[in-house]
């Protein structure tokens, strides 16, 4: 179980996008289609965007993951 404290729904979300990733990069999954409930979620991770926002480091991990396949 993974244990995030109080957040938001968007971040909630990323974290479980994180997480599914890492799971799926360990299981060896060639590919994988997931379905996000928070469509702010899609675009940051569609158009990443500044290192300033407080979930740039979030979206990163995301988007490493997606890239190191």
């Amino acid at each position: 179980m993974l244990k995030i404290g109080y957040t938001d729904s968007l971040q909630a979300e990323l974290c479980g996008v994180r997480k599914g990733l890492h799971l799926a990069r360990r299981l060896g999954v060639p590919k994988l289609i997931m379905e996000l409930d928070v469509m702010l979620a899609v675009c940051f991770l569609n158009h990443p965007f500044d290192n300033i926002h407080p979930l740039s480091t979030l979206v990163r991990d995301c988007l490493a993951v997606i890239i190191e396949g």
